[in-house]
């Protein structure tokens, strides 16, 4: 993280995020595990919590980095960020030519690569040909003109926002949360200290065949992998939706996805609540039932433009797929077998692997076909979390619960 910022060619760019993301997936599936391994079939609430702090960190990001990024206008600020780029002339009419080609970083001179003469006493004149940056010499601004097709290269020479400074804070952060765990390794390996991990005689180990773990794991794959595409799906087309479809100013729809989001983090909040009072399970298929109800009711709204129901559908699907995915794990580790560190890594790999599929499916649709389709894309995915729910609900009370009857008969047969 504290590379990244720094890395100003596409390449070295690419293999920062790549290990970043690489890392980053593995600490997300060990995160996962050992929150398990320490509360086994207790651990629905600290699920929801851990799923909570996903969620605020989401949203606390973008205020963290806010600060730290530069806009522009053409104000004729010449210092901040809001500079329009500057001629050199020596009377009315002046010709710009080619410069040096090792042009200074932060040159203060635009120069052109037509030689062209132009009328500076007319300040209408729009110089669109492409500007380069030129070595630092007496310079003069004509803040009146202005260059529509001239910025990319002078700015991001001379008007880079500071991110340098939100990734070292990350970093930072990263080495601080970092530094405990390894202490507890150090002390594990010194036999000073044990983390107090569940037994596994207390967590749910059944003699299962490979059919059905693989059934169960598929079935459980799916509804991870659909709840992470839903999720992403609004975050990233809700704001199209709204300006092409419901005819709204960006403004309004960055709104509806900024409720969206609040909402989604408020509903994890209350999920870690609900989770003490109700069954993994219970709160899957629950929460996949609003989901339906609510997709039902964005079409309609998308449809015959009702604005109202956009909004209240913004909200109450950000709380209707908020417990799923920590509710996938806590019901894999209550009811079929305990989650390990690659049970972990499935789960997060099946939500990666929907957000990308979804994210591509919805976008070509969206372009090709109507922006209506994201809508019966989502509710067509509600529909799936239920049906594959109410599996999860048969294979708990059929097959799993005749593994459970079998284990305890052979319990007894070798007590006698």
């Amino acid at each position: 993280m504290a590379i990244i910022p720094w890395c100003t060619e596409f390449f070295p760019m690419l293999i920062g995020h790549c290990i970043q993301g690489l890392f980053g997936g593995s600490v997300d599936s060990v995160v996962l595990a050992e929150m398990l391994s320490l509360w086994g079939s207790e651990s629905e609430s600290p699920m929801q919590a851990l799923y909570f702090s996903f969620a605020f960190g989401a949203i606390l990001s973008p205020l963290v980095v806010t600060p730290f990024l530069h806009s522009r206008d053409d104000t004729g600020d010449t210092k901040g960020t809001n500079a329009t780029p500057y001629v050199t002339y020596t009377d009315v009419s002046v010709n710009l030519s080619v410069t040096n080609e090792n042009a200074s970083t932060y040159g203060h001179t635009a120069t052109f690569t037509n030689i062209t003469t132009y009328d500076l006493s007319n300040t209408s004149t729009q110089l669109n040909e492409v500007m380069t940056v030129s070595p630092n010499v007496d310079c003069a601004q004509y803040t009146n003109i202005t260059f529509p097709d001239c910025y990319q290269e002078l700015m991001a020479s001379r008007y880079s926002s500071d991110l340098y400074i939100p990734y070292s804070i990350s970093s930072g952060l990263c080495l601080l949360v970092s530094l405990p765990f390894l202490l507890l390794s150090v002390l594990s390996l010194l036999d000073k200290f044990k983390v107090p991990h569940v037994d596994d005689e207390t967590r749910v180990t059944k003699p299962l065949s490979n059919k059905l773990k693989t059934v169960t794991l598929l079935v459980t794959g799916i509804i991870s992998g659909i709840d992470t595409a839903m999720e992403d799906a609004y975050g990233d087309f809700l704001t199209a939706f709204c300006v092409s479809q419901m005819g709204w100013t960006k403004q309004n729809g960055a709104i509806a996805t900024s409720l969206f989001h609040g909402s989604f983090a408020f509903g994890r909040f209350i999920g870690i609540f609900l989770a003490i009072c109700f069954k993994p399970l219970q709160l899957v298929l629950s929460y996949s039932v609003l989901l339906i109800a609510v997709n039902g009711v964005f079409i309609v709204s998308g449809l015959y433009g009702f604005g109202e129901g956009i909004w209240v559908c913004s909200v109450l699907a950000g709380i209707g797929m908020s417990v799923i995915s920590p509710s996938i794990f806590t019901l894999t580790e209550e009811s079929f077998f305990p989650v390990t560190g690659r049970i972990a890594s499935y789960y997060v790999i099946t939500a990666c692997l929907g957000s990308a599929i979804n994210s591509l499916l919805i976008g070509y649709l969206m372009d090709s076909w109507s922006d209506m389709s994201m809508l019966y894309v989502l509710c067509a995915e509600g529909f799936t979390i239920f049906f594959m729910a109410l599996l999860c609900y048969v294979l708990v009370r059929i097959f799993y619960k005749e593994k459970v009857k079998e284990t305890a008969i052979q319990e007894e047969d070798d007590g006698l």
